[in-house]
């Protein structure tokens, strides 16, 4: 999916109609431009055409091409240092802003834009892992089913982020199983735990029992929320109900990395 900041796309188009109401009150063949108001209208044109060219919005993307060459036309004036627009540049620059605000209404017609709130935009990119360093090394293979799931969540599939979510817990359950020495864990979650549990019960007792029983409490949470006998997926989740599948798996996630290593 295409990202582009929307302040940056807003802020473009408001600048180029501010430049065309300056340009059409312009009086006489020349048209003196503040450095700092003409750097700013340079670099929203450049910055919109490039967003456009994403966008496949190829009209505007051009007209927003010939704006930033009309003004790269403009002469400093060594008295003052404003940028100076003359002869037959002028009426051109005229010209093609009148064209950019006739064209974005019609092109845009055929597109649609998602605006994610900043909590969805944190879900659907992160700087960091969803479940944080410590899972992403110890669970590698899950590191791209955990990031799908937060970009469901963010957009709004929930069942989706809830079947990402079941592919990064087999194989957390299956590094659980193998530490515990379990050969067999396709089961339904009942037998699964219990198993699980046995195995967790025969350790010695000490720190090392007391972790895993945590460990088994919050896979006892997983089952929970994900509503099923098995570890296989509903038909479909609700927005709720996938975030506490999400929180649940991460929780797991999190505490089980370190007895993994």
């Amino acid at each position: 999916m295409l990202r582009i900041p929307l302040s940056r796309l807003v802020s473009a188009v408001q600048a180029m109609v501010t430049l065309q109401n300056h340009v059409s009150t312009a009086k006489g063949a020349t048209l003196a431009l503040h450095p700092d108001n003409y750097q700013t209208w340079l670099t929203a044109a450049d910055n919109l055409a490039a967003d456009c060219e994403a966008m496949n919005l190829l009209v505007i993307r051009r007209l927003a091409t010939l704006i930033a060459g009309d003004l790269r036309t403009a002469a400093v004036d060594m008295t003052s240092g404003d940028m100076i627009m003359r002869d037959h540049h002028l009426p051109q620059l005229d010209a093609h802003l009148r064209g950019f605000t006739q064209v974005i209404r019609i092109e845009t017609e055929a597109r649609a834009i998602l605006v994610l709130s900043p909590d969805k935009a944190a879900l659907y990119e992160r700087d960091e892992p969803h479940f944080g360093p410590e899972v992403a090394a110890s669970f590698p293979s899950a590191a791209e089913d955990i990031e799908e799931a937060g970009k469901c969540l963010a957009l709004g599939r929930s069942t989706a982020a809830v079947f990402h979510l079941m592919r990064a817990m087999e194989i957390a359950v299956r590094a659980m199983a193998t530490k515990l020495g379990i050969a067999k864990i396709d089961l339904p979650w009942g037998p699964l735990l219990s198993d699980i549990n046995k195995e967790i019960e025969a350790l010695p007792k000490g720190a090392a029992r007391d972790q895993w029983s945590q460990s088994s409490t919050h896979l006892y949470h997983v089952k929970q929320a994900w509503r099923n006998e098995v570890m296989h997926p509903k038909a479909t989740y609700t927005d709720e109900q996938a975030t506490e599948v999400f929180a649940a798996v991460r929780s797991f996630m999190r505490h089980l990395a370190p007895l993994t290593q």
